[in-house]
């Protein structure tokens, strides 16, 4: 009964995507007739043979869901949307841009001192890393000499060498599924596109009702409280529906508890793996510094010495340091099982996670090499206070689909009156060097209790929140402590931090405010694809992060896949390994089939 009711669920959230989809296919296939000078051509549609190879747009890097064009000659590849782009001239949208280039100035210059000119190559200074949003593959910034069009009658031939075809046949339509399948799907679904009665019209009793702007400065958020997410009801269920339909971020606590036989503890974890494979204790640990946001790589004995005592540079600046996706989930699985059962037993809302009915990631994931969606972990260090040059952050983005993300332990680093003095010695350096070289105001943030603070911004704030960050790019540092020479998407790119001035900006010149969350010890935050968020960790913390994707989400996901589409080739992002498509046929495909087999 209760699949049944998921079946629905999902149909109902999901179909009107899978229709459009159709729709953009009937379009081609009728196309396809007047190219072929036939009546009828869906029975004559060739099925692609890819094997388990993910399909995606040579041109754009979209993933393929089912109809595209193809080249009988070479490997090349065209989605339904760049077809339509090619026939409408619009082709070279986002495809080409040089990389954005940072400059290592040294460390005098970090701390608010003069630029150290190495030996003269570009300009007069030393080049020695690029943006880390930039593929390195030189082919990728090089505008294509020769044109590419269609025919006359719509038909498009391979492109040319310098384009990734080899310019010798013409792109015949295929799909990955036969014929008019996704048609009869649709015909199929449409049966059971049955809103549950239970969902409809369901108040909502627990929680907020959204933005509570009259009270408060910020937006309460949803946080039900559970004394064990195993006792969770449908009716809490709903009531997560209800908020997560709305777009909204949600908060449980305690969602892990402090298990004596069971340590998170970051060290012990690690030595957890050494005792299972002992080339662990051999391997050096690739971090990033949020000073400067350039990798260094530490022996694993030393970073979580500094995690658990805090560490600073030569200057005697808080030397914060992240490591990322570790444990990995390729860890996790063979090497931490125990760890990696409690978290999954643990977690809320198990309809959406992992292996739950309501993950669409889940129709999918066998065959996919490159699909990982966790769990993965994070270990980094963090400072108390906002210091306004290399805080431990994660800067404002938005993630390809839905996350939890649980922290797991936490470890406060109290440095001592001396080093204190020292820290505000050098921050007045870098309050004089920002006024002068961003025009900036000094940073007004102060000391908050908890272990992390997170920003989570509406979705519909997106367009405003976008506009202040390309009109003040020039505010904010990054790479190297350079000043950001420009964005290519000023949320896709991770290269932004709002801290608390800019955060009082925001909200004077656009009137926005996003949701403010202080997670600690044990608590869950599961923000929705299509927010963007950016957070701060104000002590040593372990977190474990899980993907999903959820029916209600669909929408947003597929919207961020345009966005990566139309960014140029070079972005670090621009690849859609999401595959939101095929997720969407094989969800209704699968709902389709379950709620015939219970009719049986």
């Amino acid at each position: 009964m209760e699949r049944t009711f998921h079946a629905k669920y999902i149909i109902q959230k999901v179909l009107p995507f899978l229709q459009k989809m159709d729709t953009a296919q009937r379009k081609e296939r009728d196309l396809e007739k007047e190219i072929q000078g036939v009546s009828k051509c869906s029975d004559n549609i060739k099925t692609a043979e890819y094997g388990h190879i993910d399909l995606y747009c040579s041109l754009c890097s979209i993933s393929i869901a089912d109809y595209h064009r193809g080249c009988t000659t070479c490997p090349y590849v065209l989605c339904l949307q760049c077809c339509e782009d090619l026939r409408a001239g619009n082709i070279r949208l986002g495809a080409y841009r040089m990389p954005v280039k940072y400059v290592d100035y040294g460390l005098e210059y970090r701390h608010g001192g003069v630029k150290k000119i190495g030996k003269v190559s570009v300009g007069g200074i030393k080049v020695l890393r690029r943006h880390t949003l930039i593929d390195k593959d030189p082919a990728k910034h090089v505008e294509p000499s020769k044109r590419w069009v269609c025919d006359e009658n719509g038909a498009i031939p391979c492109p040319p060498e310098d384009r990734g075809g080899c310019g010798e046949s013409t792109l015949e339509l295929r799909g990955l599924f036969c014929g008019d399948a996704i048609s009869k799907l649709i015909e199929e679904a449409r049966e059971y596109n049955e809103l549950p009665s239970s969902i409809e019209g369901n108040s909502c009793p627990k929680g907020s009702e959204g933005p509570n702007e009259e009270s408060s400065n910020q937006y309460s958020v949803y946080s039900p409280n559970f004394k064990q997410t195993e006792d969770m009801t449908r009716e809490d269920l709903m009531d997560f529906q209800q908020h997560w339909s709305k777009g909204e971020p949600i908060v449980v606590q305690k969602v892990i508890d402090t298990d004596p036989g069971l340590s998170w503890e970051p060290q012990a974890m690690w030595a957890s793996l050494c005792y299972v494979n002992r080339h662990h204790k051999e391997l050096r640990m690739t971090t990033t510094n949020c000073l400067d946001f350039s990798k260094e790589d530490v022996l694993p004995q030393n970073f979580f010495k500094g995690y658990v005592k805090g560490d600073f540079d030569s200057k005697g600046w808080p030397k914060l340091l992240m490591l990322e996706k570790w444990p990995s989930s390729k860890l996790f699985e063979e090497e931490l099982p125990l760890h990696l059962f409690e978290l999954l037993r643990r977690l809320p809302f198990k309809d959406y996670m992992r292996d739950g009915y309501l993950n669409m990631a889940n129709k999918i994931r066998d065959g996919s090499p490159d699909f990982d969606m966790g769990p993965s972990g994070a270990v980094v260090y963090g400072f108390d206070h906002e210091l306004g040059r290399g805080d431990s952050v994660t800067k404002v983005h938005y993630e390809r689909c839905d996350m939890i993300n649980v922290l797991v332990h936490e470890q406060a680093v109290s440095p001592t009156q001396s080093q204190r003095a020292t820290i505000q010695n050098l921050k007045e350096k870098h309050d004089s060097q920002d006024a002068k070289e961003l025009q900036k105001a000094p940073n007004e943030g102060g000391e908050i209790e908890g272990a992390v603070v997170w920003h989570i911004f509406r979705k519909t704030d997106v367009p405003k929140l976008a506009t202040y960050l390309k009109e003040n790019f020039k505010k904010f540092r990054h790479l190297y402590c350079n000043r950001v020479p420009e964005v290519i998407h000023p949320i896709l790119d991770e290269s932004l931090y709002l801290d608390a001035y800019h955060m009082r900006k925001l909200e004077e010149d656009h009137g926005i405010r996003a949701w403010v969350i202080v997670q600690n010890v044990g608590d869950a935050v599961i923000v929705p694809a299509g927010c963007p968020f950016q957070l701060r960790n104000l002590k040593s913390c372990t977190k474990m992060r899980l993907d999903f994707v959820s029916p209600e989400s669909v929408e947003s996901c597929l919207n961020l896949c345009q966005e990566y589409r139309v960014l140029p080739r070079v972005h670090a992002r621009k690849k859609d390994s999401l595959q939101v498509g095929k997720m969407i046929v094989y969800a209704v495909r699968d709902a389709v089939s379950d709620i015939k087999g219970s009719r049986v």
